[in-house]
């Protein structure tokens, strides 16, 4: 159960990453199906110089599925990903960083405040130099409550 947790934590505070992912799998997906559909097999490709022209469509076709992801799945992911992990926290909760540099470091919120997208953004204290710096804002998404995970991350800066 520890470990299912831990993982699932990893994944869910990388939103950006998970979109692109399925942005890259599904574009590529559709590049293969036209081309079996235009050929009828995907046999005909297994020369050299077409494998890698083939390489060649499929990176550009995983480089666009970013944008592709980003803009229809990202916003739904971004909002499920922060509701699963730290979206319900407020202003005193203790909280474990799931990722950046501070990750498994676990600290209170001390002030909650909106982004320049009108988004929740979360202050931890983290100390007065990420203060000063601003590296203490984050996504609801990039924190999760600690009493869950504090024994699963181990125990972080308490």
């Amino acid at each position: 159960m520890k470990m299912r947790h831990q993982v699932l934590g990893r994944v869910t505070s990388h939103p950006l990453a998970v979109s692109w992912l399925i942005g890259a799998i599904s574009l590529n997906g559709i590049v293969l199906y036209i081309l079996k559909t235009e050929f009828g097999t995907l046999s005909v490709f297994f020369t050299f110089p077409i494998v890698l022209r083939m390489l060649l469509i499929l990176a550009a076709s995983s480089a666009l599925g970013l944008f592709a992801g980003v803009f229809t799945v990202g916003p739904i992911l971004f909002w499920l990903f922060s509701a699963m992990n730290g979206a319900k926290c407020k202003v005193g909760d203790l909280v474990v960083v799931l990722s950046g540099s501070y990750r498994g470091s676990v600290t209170r919120i001390y002030e909650v405040t909106l982004g320049q997208g009108g988004g929740k953004l979360f202050r931890l204290d983290l100390g007065e130099k990420a203060k000063e710096n601003y590296d203490d804002l984050f996504e609801p998404y990039s924190v999760a409550p600690a009493e869950e995970r504090v024994e699963q991350i181990g125990r972080g800066n308490e």
